[in-house]
């Protein structure tokens, strides 16, 4: 069942967007209706969807009063009520729209001074919001498009001023989302190869003409930083935003913390950032303002993601720490089994290679890439134990290929590849110890921990 489309879209709601649902369902049917017995079935399950057997199975169990059109016509029913649901819930996260969308109705029904009243409050909260975001030149230049074209006789008393400061705020809305597109522009022309530089030259072109704004300019020095990237102008912006000179709950704060975890490891591994301190401090900012969370939360595998990145950069002790930090908000059932991986992580970076089997020895995971990269962990700690035996660490290498093999249908082939490659080259350096083995690194496109297993072939 988990393959239709009503399922795939509730497994998404988080318990609030259960109960809000809800609410809104209850305005279409009622209690004890089959539509709301049916939502309530699912209500009651929402922690294990993906798990339920097919639509035909659960209709004879607990619809069987249903006809299979019925019961498929009632899921499309209920599937069209959430739709609904998820547009008006995702317009009312939009800044300012419920207050500008109020301002067109009374408009449209005549009531002009309730519009004005409320579009005079609307202007001065936007003009007083605290910190910078896209949304505020866009929201003003709709408010006074709204006014203006309308029936509404503010226009005749008022006009010229009105005009005026729509088309103060309409320039300063092209501005800056011409300049928030442009770094993706030349982005997206560099990695993929395709030609944007038409659209390039035209914002240049067009950013010239254009009035300056206050967050234009911080925008241009991020398209700066993207072309050259300056650590100093990295650090630079990291400091703006750590002022609050952008709102921690706009679009403009969140793009400038993923620009700046992606550039801070460029320059990291280029060697042209001075305090590697920065690339932790960026990452600690990026969970501590909530710009990594999913509804409160880390997904396990961005954080063990996160925490190969960060004990490949930091101190044993700083990650250690960091780990300890972010471990509760991090979105699994198992929080010690998760820590204890990020221990044995933070182990293999830091050369404490017989502590790895400690922390694994009693770990336990549903989720099949954190599993795997247990494994991973597991077999270098194999490999680097003089103690054990060739033939007990090539029975393991066998074992961790053959589970990868059993789920290949479930991973990407990269991944899989990379896997894979990965257990077959621990494999042959494992045989290297005793004899001359040609390894050579650029037959695998793909494989994981490249890096460690290029050091630890430079060690022969």
């Amino acid at each position: 069942m988990n393959k239709t489309k009503l399922i795939s879209v509730l497994i998404t709601l988080t318990p609030e967007e259960w109960s809000s649902f809800r609410k809104y369902l209850l305005m279409y049917t009622r209690k004890g209706s089959d539509n709301f017995n049916f939502f309530e079935f699912l209500n009651l399950r929402k922690e294990r969807l993906d798990t339920l057997p097919s639509a035909e199975e659960v209709r004879k169990k607990h619809f069987s009063k249903l006809s299979a059109k019925g019961f498929s016509n009632m899921m499309s029913r209920i599937l069209n009520w959430l739709e609904d649901w998820m547009a008006i819930d995702e317009f009312k996260q939009v800044q300012y729209q419920e207050d500008l969308m109020l301002i067109k109705s009374y408009n449209r029904r005549g009531l002009f001074k309730l519009a004005n009243a409320k579009a005079a409050k609307l202007e001065k909260r936007i003009l007083n919001t605290e910190g910078l975001d896209i949304y505020e030149n866009k929201a003003l230049a709709e408010l006074f498009h709204i006014q203006l074209y309308s029936e509404n006789a503010i226009k005749y008393s008022e006009g010229g001023l009105m005009f005026e400061k729509l088309s103060k705020y309409f320039f300063k809305q092209v501005q800056e989302y011409s300049l928030l597109y442009l770094p993706e522009l030349m982005n997206i022309q560099r990695i993929q190869k395709y030609d944007l530089s038409n659209a390039i030259e035209k914002i240049n072109q067009l950013s010239k003409l254009l009035p300056e704004s206050d967050l234009s300019k911080y925008l241009e020095q991020l398209i700066e930083l993207n072309k050259n990237n300056e650590a100093k102008l990295l650090e630079d912006l990291f400091g703006k935003v750590k002022e609050g000179v952008f709102s921690k709950d706009g679009f403009i704060h969140t793009l400038m913390v993923y620009y700046f975890i992606a550039l801070s490891l460029q320059l990291w591994l280029k060697g042209t950032l001075q305090s590697k301190a920065l690339v932790g401090e960026i990452h600690d900012y990026a969970i501590s303002s909530g710009v990594l969370l999913l509804n409160k939360k880390i997904t396990l595998r961005r954080f063990h993601n996160i925490v190969s990145t960060l004990a490949a950069i930091n101190s044993y002790e700083w990650t250690v720490d960091f780990v300890d930090r972010y471990i509760d908000m991090v979105d699994t059932s198992n929080k010690e089994s998760s820590r204890l991986l990020a221990y044995a992580q933070i182990c293999m970076y830091n050369n404490k290679y017989d502590e790895i089997n400690k922390y694994l020895s009693s770990v336990t995971f549903d989720d099949f890439d954190v599993k795997m990269r247990s494994h991973c962990l597991l077999a270098i700690a194999l490999y680097k134990d003089e103690k054990i035996e060739l033939e007990t660490l090539q029975n393991k290498l066998l074992n961790f290929k053959r589970l990868l093999t059993r789920h290949k249908s479930r991973v990407s082939e990269k991944y899989y590849d990379s896997n894979f490659n990965f257990f077959e080259v621990i494999a042959r350096l494992s045989m290297k110890k005793f004899k001359d083995t040609e390894i050579d690194l650029s037959k695998y496109s793909n494989l994981s921990y490249r890096y460690w297993i290029k050091e630890e072939l430079s060690s022969f």
